[in-house]
C-alpha cells in the first residue's frame, strides 16, 4: 500500500520532481539530454524514475514514459502548493 509520506518522500529530491514534471508535461524527450540538463548520472537517472514508477505516478507505455491517474492528481497538487507559495504573503 502506498501511502502519502512515501509519494512525498520519493518527490521531496529536487532532481526526481524535476523528472517527475518533465514526464507529466509529456515533455520527456531524448533521455541523454534530459540527464545531460539535469546535471545527474544515467544511473542516478533510472534510479528516481525506478522510485517515481514503483509509487504509481508513470508508467512505460509503448517505449514512453507517461504520468498515471495519480501522477496527474499529484502533478496538480504539486501545482497548487506552488501556486500557494508565489502567494503565501496574501493568505
Amino acid at each position: 500500500m502506498i501511502s502519502t509520506i512515501d509519494i512525498l518522500s520519493v518527490l521531496s529530491d529536487d532532481k526526481a520532481l524535476i523528472l517527475f514534471n518533465t514526464i507529466a508535461l509529456g515533455k520527456c524527450y531524448d533521455f541523454k539530454i534530459l540527464i545531460k540538463n539535469m546535471g545527474i548520472t544515467q544511473s542516478q537517472y533510472y534510479s528516481r524514475l525506478r522510485r517515481i514508477s514503483n509509487m504509481g505516478l508513470v508508467k512505460r507505455e509503448n517505449g514512453k514514459y507517461m504520468a498515471t491517474t495519480l501522477g496527474n492528481v499529484v502533478y496538480e497538487a504539486v501545482l497548487m502548493v506552488g501556486k500557494a507559495l508565489n502567494y503565501y504573503w496574501a493568505l
